[in-house]
């Protein structure tokens, strides 16, 4: 059987592309960087700063399409292997 995996391909990289693009949205110019001091006493500078709400549904949605691509196997083709088990043996996809 051929299988057409074009679309989950493509809304993959859209997908992506809105995580970047509200990343990129993020960037704070150099005057407005933020300087936090962390447990350790050592102080970090952030210039991103990105609401959490704006991209929880596109990182959920990436991860999903990457988890679908990642399930797919052609049977008898070590090539084009079921990789979910691999991939949770070592700790699975992060969650946001």
């Amino acid at each position: 059987m051929k299988v057409d995996f074009n679309n989950l391909r493509l809304q993959t990289a859209f997908l992506l592309d809105n995580v970047i693009k509200t990343l990129n949205n993020g960037k704070l110019p150099e005057e407005n960087h933020a300087h936090v001091l962390l447990d350790d006493n050592t102080h970090k500078i952030g210039n991103i700063l990105v609401d959490y709400e704006d991209l929880d549904d596109d990182i959920n949605e990436l991860r999903m399409a990457v988890i679908t691509l990642i399930c797919c196997y052609e049977e008898g083709n070590d090539e084009c292997a079921n990789m979910y088990d691999e991939l949770e043996k070592n700790g699975g996809l992060s969650k946001f």
